[in-house]
């Protein structure tokens, strides 16, 4: 029995060791494409009209 307590342990060890691994390649290559790629610019006309009463006099 102490046997498979060492071996079950040693299966979820690799696990998350694996998992983290996926985890950290996955954020590098999110940070590269983000710095790599260009993205256009909003290009949204916004009109908002502002009360007078916001204006100092």
């Amino acid at each position: 029995m102490r046997r498979n307590r060492g071996k079950s342990r040693r299966i979820l060890t690799r696990l998350v060791t694996v998992f983290l691994f996926l985890l950290i390649v996955a954020a590098v290559t999110g940070f590269a494409v983000l710095g790599v790629r260009e993205f256009p610019p909003p290009t949204q006309t916004v009109e908002k009209t502002i009360p007078n009463e916001r204006f100092p006099r």
